[in-house]
């Protein structure tokens, strides 16, 4: 039975069991009155359409969600312009990526990465014994495209090439052309996954999505997320925009894997246009303040087209995080090779003024 068979079957079936229940986000109690500017999250929480519509299904949870499965995949399907048979709903985008890693590649298989990246798909291909070339990023913080396509190219088997566009931890954009350009000409032992999860951020005219060309080439996968700009992360909802052929290889490895509050917060989200214009002009406003507050120290921070800054530091990262939990904020976590930053995620403004006067008196005691 295929894809789209599968989905019709089951909504005609209707609807018995179980669904999956809410798994409510809360930090543990010693976490509860950090600031948490660590997980790259929307600190508006999600929008009031979402929240509304958790709160109504809540009393049909009892029920497997196939309808509101079929109605988020429509809904995106319209938002991109293309057929729901382009559309693979995961729990969460880290799950597409996963999935895609264990369908596009097979023989003798190579998975490309950048060093320093968002880790879930060279974890996955690790697990699954998968040889993982990490290529450090270029000089000007983008994937060095060269380096990776040289390693494709090299490589006798099936090689598969992840690119985090924007990238995760770097904040840093990597040409979008250029990338199409390569995905475009590659041959079809090569494929490609392109994880567009900060897209809603980036204001740089030159960027585009690579979603058109995914529905051409059935070696492209691009993934997005409900997790940053519609502030869903714990609910745990994405998708994957493919070939049509694509998407019915990697659903095959997965059925019924739907939250059904995550189904219809991520719809109620999506038709609330004024959340993601006030998502991103709270990001806006943080960035603004964290920029400033780092030049003002003469530390300095690679470009961000995203909800988090990576910055440098004069002292010792381990010695940064500890101290900056000790007064009450979280930060990110080290990311080697660059031992010398720090990945600040944007919380709400008043959170990042916090976050300012905090530097300062850092700064005061010679800390950074």
């Amino acid at each position: 039975m295929n894809r789209r068979s599968f989905l019709r079957s089951s909504i005609a079936a209707g609807s018995a069991g179980l669904a999956a229940p809410l798994l409510r986000a809360v930090p543990p109690a010693s976490q509860a009155k950090l600031i948490q500017l660590n997980g790259n999250e929307n600190a508006l929480g999600p929008a009031p359409t979402a929240r509304e519509a958790i709160e109504k299904a809540i009393t049909i949870s009892n029920r497997y969600p196939f309808a509101d499965a079929a109605k988020l995949t429509a809904q995106i399907a319209g938002r991109h312009g293309v057929s729901s048979e382009s559309i693979l709903l995961g729990n969460g985008s880290s799950e597409i990526l996963r999935l895609a890693v264990q369908v596009l590649v097979k023989r003798d298989p190579l998975v490309i990465t950048a060093r320093p990246t968002y880790e879930a798909v060279g974890r996955q291909a690790t697990a699954l014994g998968i040889e993982v070339k990490q290529v450090p990023v270029a000089g000007d913080y983008s994937h060095d495209l060269r380096r990776m396509r040289q390693s494709a190219e090299s490589h006798p088997g099936e090689s598969l090439v992840y690119f985090c566009n924007p990238n995760n931890p770097t904040a840093t954009l990597t040409s979008t052309q250029e990338i199409q350009d390569w995905v475009a000409s590659a041959p079809d032992d090569t494929s490609f996954i392109v994880d567009e999860a900060y897209f809603d951020y980036v204001e740089d005219a030159q960027y585009s999505s690579l979603i058109p060309l995914a529905l051409k080439k059935k070696n492209l996968l691009v993934a997005r997320t409900f997790s940053k700009v519609y502030a869903l992360a714990g609910l745990r909802i994405g998708y994957g925009v493919a070939h049509p052929e694509t998407i019915d290889r990697i659903s095959s490895l997965t059925r019924l894997n739907w939250n059904a509050l995550a189904l219809v917060a991520a719809s109620a989200s999506l038709r609330d246009p004024n959340f993601v214009q006030q998502s991103v002009r709270s990001n806006r406003e943080s960035k603004l303040i964290v920029t400033d507050t780092l030049r003002e120290l003469n530390l300095s921070f690679l470009p961000s087209h995203t909800n988090f800054i990576m910055h440098r530091l004069s002292g010792d990262i381990r010695d940064y995080i500890k101290r900056m939990k000790d007064h009450g904020v979280l930060v990110g976590r080290p990311f080697p090779p660059f031992d010398t930053y720090c990945r600040i995620s944007l919380g709400l403004p008043s959170e990042m003024k916090q976050y300012a006067a905090l530097m300062r008196m850092f700064r005061g005691k010679g800390w950074i």
